[in-house]
């Protein structure tokens, strides 16, 4: 990579791990005052709608993405024609999946009892809660949503950071006064769509100032729209599979075993996608370069450095699966009690959902990177129905544990079917690839075993045992991982690009 690709990467990596820090730490004080104030229950039914709008929300699915890497040759070249028109074309389509969620949202309103098992709050009415999550949804699609495919595609991924990082924090400050003085979850609630307004509304003006060449007008040959097309429908169904495994996941739990065991399952979920949400983070800073370099640069070239890319992955995500193996049961201890604890085996399977979830990221990010959304469009919507029939079938039988073990077959078996497409570019048998996976699989499941047998030597779980079990995750892993890989080209190589993204750091 070019250093100027590495310098802009770099500020799209800080200025994400900024917005995380705040947009997920908060979110658990936030958490504890709700359970301890208004009740958990409450954490049940937001992460029901959550979860009930993100499917109602497939229409956007891959519509966005398209546009936006529709945007990175015209946008690479200054033809501002093209650009205008697709921001036209974009704003129209936008209004259009607005409408629809909004009418489809509107037709499950009467069922919204249906997907609840026992009871709920009786204080609060729930079909307003819904209209206002629902509200939330679509209010962003008239609202100049389309122009942030402009910061995306010109990889200014931190003006739209910092921008969330602001709502955010006015958002979340909003929300505590209201829990600890009112203790009204219709307020609480209330802040949601307004941090969606406020956002909205900076980005629109933001990009008008920067970029007052490009405004929505003209028009697409028939080619260019053929083409958009093409990728919207395969990223339709790229795009379908993680929502509605993600969201499917949280509505069967709802509807089989009722919203108490539901916000269970999502504080430890809420701990998971935490960590996970800062490693998607990463490695989306890095795309648009990424697509750029696959194409101007040789397959060969483009390999080594997903080779590359794959050992930093899997060697942070196996750290992260320590840390969260080892951390995770004391950490739920100490912040909200036992009463809100699983055992300890379903916190193991929570860890290997992680693993093998994130295992694939690399993959993944070089598949969007080079639009191969149309080749791999049918896997995504078999392994999602796969999920949702295992889901039911097995939750009947053996509860959580059927949650997720249908969620964690579904990615391994994603594993090699996705990644034929990307191979094919490669020109490189698939097969390296997963006898790599097996190979980095093998050895964090050592190094997890080998921490997890030391940290049982910690004594009762107190704050102290955290931290200390938490030093020990800091060093014995990935003292593990250096005596493993030092060695190897890939080592070298990773050592190598961190070295010089932390000097371009230093001279600006």
């Amino acid at each position: 990579m070019e250093d100027s690709k590495i310098n802009r990467i770099s500020f799209n990596i800080i200025s994400g791990i900024i917005l995380r820090i705040a947009s997920l730490i908060i979110p658990f004080f936030i958490r504890t005052l709700i359970i301890q104030r208004i009740g958990i229950d409450y954490l049940g039914l937001s992460s029901l709608f959550s979860s009930l709008l993100q499917v109602l929300s497939l229409a956007e699915l891959g519509f966005g993405s398209a546009m936006v890497y529709s945007m990175y040759q015209p946008i690479a070249v200054g033809n501002r024609d093209k650009v205008c028109a697709l921001l036209n074309l974009y704003k129209k389509i936008y209004r259009i999946i607005g409408l629809g969620i909004l009418v489809c949202g509107l037709a499950v309103l009467p069922f919204i009892d249906s997907l609840i098992k026992g009871t709920h709050p009786s204080d609060i009415n729930i079909s307003y809660i819904y209209l206002v999550f629902l509200f939330n949804a679509t209010i962003g699609y008239y609202l100049y949503a389309y122009k942030s495919s402009l910061l995306n595609a010109s990889q200014r991924l931190d003006i739209i950071n910092y921008t969330s990082l602001a709502c955010s924090l006015i958002m979340y400050t909003l929300q505590i006064v209201i829990i600890l003085l009112l203790e009204n979850y219709y307020y609480y609630i209330a802040m949601i769509p307004l941090l969606s307004i406020a956002n909205n509304l900076i980005i629109a003006w933001y990009t008008k100032k920067k970029y007052p060449m490009y405004l929505p007008s003209g028009s697409l040959g028939k080619e260019d729209i053929r083409n958009i097309r093409k990728r919207v429908i395969a990223l339709f169904g790229n795009r379908v599979g993680g929502v509605v495994t993600n969201s499917a996941d949280s509505v069967v739990i709802s509807s089989f075993l009722g919203l108490t065991l539901l916000a269970l399952y999502n504080n430890y979920y809420l701990i998971i996608y935490a960590v996970n949400s800062v490693i998607i983070m990463l490695f989306n800073s890095m795309t648009a370069s990424i697509g750029h370099k696959m194409c101007t640069s040789d397959p060969e070239n483009n390999y080594e450095d997903f080779n590359t890319l794959l050992f930093m992955n899997q060697w942070i995500v196996g750290w992260c699966s320590v840390c969260l193996l080892c951390l995770i049961q004391n950490f739920i201890y100490l912040w909200i009690g036992p009463a809100y604890m699983y055992p300890s085996t379903v916190a193991l399977s929570f860890v290997i959902y992680f693993f093998m979830w994130q295992i694939r990221r690399t993959a993944l990010v070089y598949k969007d990177a080079g639009g191969f959304w149309w080749e791999d469009r049918i896997r995504p919507i078999v392994l999602a129905g796969l999920n949702v029939v295992l889901n039911i079938l097995w939750i009947t039988k053996i509860g959580i544990y059927g949650v997720l073990f249908s969620t964690v077959l579904v990615q391994v078996i994603s594993i090699p079917w996705e990644s034929k497409v990307l191979f094919k570019f490669f020109n490189i048998s698939i097969r390296k690839y997963i006898q790599k996976i097996f190979y980095y699989i093998a050895i964090t499941t050592a190094v997890c075993a080998i921490t997890y047998y030391l940290c049982n030597f910690v004594g009762e779980t107190t704050i102290r045992s955290l931290l200390l079990r938490s030093a020990i995750c800091c060093v014995v892993p990935n003292l593990l991982y250096y005596a493993v890989y030092r060695k190897k080209h890939e080592y070298k190589k990773m050592k190598s690009l961190v070295e010089r993204a932390l000097n371009i750091e230093k001279m600006t």
